[in-house]
């Protein structure tokens, strides 16, 4: 029997974190192949995920344990729940995110069609009504749907399936200096690569994820790329054996790429679409400088 423990950390979302639970509750699992526990933390000191976990317990067919992470750090709440995690594999989904009804098992079948020790599956948007379409057709919303078994461009804990003796086999295993500014999950797997860790795609693994108003709008955009940029740069250079070179490589890639889509942007001023893709794609590079010069920008204040 397989035993996945699933890893829900959260954050003020209760109502959000009630549809993720729910729709882990409705997998369709071979029962005698597949055992599950819930493993959730909440980051929030006000606790306000515990009233739904004492809602949902008595109706739920799988275990679910509940606690409370109350320092401000999500490598921390993170690493909480791995430590908490009992399973043979370790499944993350975030509290604003709710899956298929054949999500577990379409990635437990990949994860043994590839022989692979990392699943990462698809994560698909939806938004409140009257979003606009400029934003709902950003790239940051509209990830990129893989061939199942290809090498995953984007490697996050949201939808990921990865076994648990090569999770814990760093120590962590989410490193802390990330826990404000972001990234600790993309910066973990890709120390897990590098040490020779197999990772396939499935799109058949789904999770659809909620995009609330707060974050449907330009300064949000601007704001994820520029961190996005500053953590990719920061992994990048101190996982690098040479990072002198590759301050310099990543330098001059910024200015010339982040010019030249400041220039589209400038020229394409009143086609919304095509001119804030620009910006934002312009904002990620200032993200990268930023990382060179050792300044790593918060996201979680």
């Amino acid at each position: 029997m397989k035993t996945i423990s699933c890893c829900v950390n959260t954050y003020k979302r209760p109502e959000l974190l009630k549809k993720t639970l729910i729709s882990i509750n409705q997998q369709e699992l071979i029962n005698d192949k597949v055992s599950l526990e819930i493993i959730v933390v909440d980051n929030d000191p006000l606790q306000l995920g515990e009233k739904i976990i004492e809602e949902l317990k008595p109706k739920f067919n799988y275990p679910i344990k509940y606690y409370v992470q109350p320092i401000k750090n999500i490598s921390i709440t993170r690493n909480k729940a791995v430590s908490e995690a009992s399973g043979e594999y370790i499944y993350f989904i975030d509290d604003d995110e709710y899956a298929d009804s054949k999500w577990i098992i379409n990635t437990l079948t990949c994860l043994k069609n590839y022989n692979a020790d990392a699943v990462f599956g698809s994560v698909i948007s939806y938004f409140e009504v009257n979003t606009p379409e400029w934003i709902k057709s950003n790239q940051m919303f509209q990830r990129e749907i893989q061939k199942t078994g290809t090498i995953p461009k984007y490697t996050r804990t949201g939808n990921c399936l990865i076994k648990a003796v090569i999770l814990k086999s760093v120590d962590g295993p989410f490193d802390v200096q990330y826990g404000l500014t972001g990234g600790s999950d993309s910066h973990l797997f890709t120390i897990l690569l590098n040490k020779g860790a197999k990772f396939v795609y499935c799109k058949e693994s789904i999770v659809f994820e909620f995009v609330p108003p707060e974050r449907a709008n330009i300064n949000w955009l601007l704001k994820r790329s520029l961190r996005t940029g500053n953590s990719y740069a920061r992994r990048t250079i101190e996982l690098s054996k040479s990072s002198l070179k590759l301050k310099l490589y990543l330098f001059f890639k910024a200015v010339l790429l982040g010019f030249i889509n400041i220039s589209v942007c400038f020229f394409t001023f009143f086609i919304k679409k095509i001119s804030s893709q620009h910006l934002i794609k312009a904002t990620g590079y200032w993200g990268h400088i930023m990382a060179i010069f050792n300044y790593h920008h918060i996201e979680y204040k």
